[in-house]
């Protein structure tokens, strides 16, 4: 049979791989929590929706980035209980219009986890 040195290397190893695999399952579930994230129309000109399901209920902030990673518009920030759908009209949170370009939606949730979609703006 295995010797007492073999026995606890095995063991050790054999607790390491549970405690990984808990690991990407715990991540794993808390990453699916997003179930559809759209942006549409994509590239815009004058205004864009974007909708959101979640699986379970979520606290999230939702806000728009410029090119260079300054966020400009905060679109939401509360609690959803499955879907939203948000509305952008080019204007940020100092009131002027968001000039042509690219821009990243985010979506902040569970205080740590963000998801990111580009969107162009066109004249």
């Amino acid at each position: 049979m295995f010797g007492r040195k073999k026995m606890k290397k095995y063991f050790t190893l054999l607790l390491m791989l549970s405690l990984a695999l808990a690991t990407v399952g715990l991540y794993a579930k808390s990453q699916s929590e997003l179930n559809t994230f759209d942006i549409s129309p994509n590239p815009m000109t004058k205004t864009t929706t974007i909708s959101l399901s979640f699986i379970t209920p979520v606290d999230i902030n939702v806000y728009i980035e410029d090119a260079g990673g300054t966020m400009i518009k905060s679109l939401y920030s509360g609690h959803v209980r499955s879907d939203i759908s948000l509305n952008w009209s080019r204007e940020t949170d100092i009131g002027d219009s968001a000039v042509d370009g690219e821009y990243t939606v985010v979506v902040a949730y569970q205080g740590r986890y963000t998801s990111t979609k580009k969107t162009l703006i066109l004249k």
